[in-house]
């Protein structure tokens, strides 16, 4: 089966996700942003859940190393920048990542965390449904 352009474009818009709008808190940061060749536009993102091949192939990007794990994973978890897709044009995925500044990057941590982490209440409710037994 050949999946046509518009079944490819179908399917991709349909992964769940949420969208977050990043500020711009000074005019010297929005000033920046803007010489780095980006819009406004390029300040909403698309978020989603790390898939598991993509969690193995962020491993061996990382190579040990936890930071590099970390900021790997969270651009994975990025779908969608403006119109254009993190996953294939790392160069610009790298260049925006400079370009929003220190702040932003903690609120897409925050967000990436959120998505991908379970609160404290919910593992205890998970770990108290188990049921014990002798096979």
């Amino acid at each position: 089966m050949t999946l046509l352009p518009e079944d490819i474009a179908k399917a991709e818009s349909s992964r769940p996700h949420i969208t977050y709008t990043l500020p711009m808190k000074s005019k010297l940061a929005a000033a920046a942003y803007a010489a780095a060749g980006f819009s406004d536009a390029d300040l909403t993102f698309k978020i989603v859940e790390v898939k598991p091949h993509q969690q193995d192939k962020c491993a061996k990007l990382a190579n040990g190393n936890t930071s590099v794990l970390g900021r790997e994973m969270m651009f994975a978890s990025l779908w969608r920048i403006g119109d254009w897709k993190p996953a294939k044009e790392r160069d610009r995925l790298e260049s925006w990542w400079d370009a929003i500044g220190a702040a932003n990057r903690k609120l897409i941590e925050a967000a990436f965390l959120e998505l991908q982490s379970v609160e404290e209440a919910e593992v205890d409710t998970f770990l108290d449904s188990g049921v014990p037994s002798v096979s």
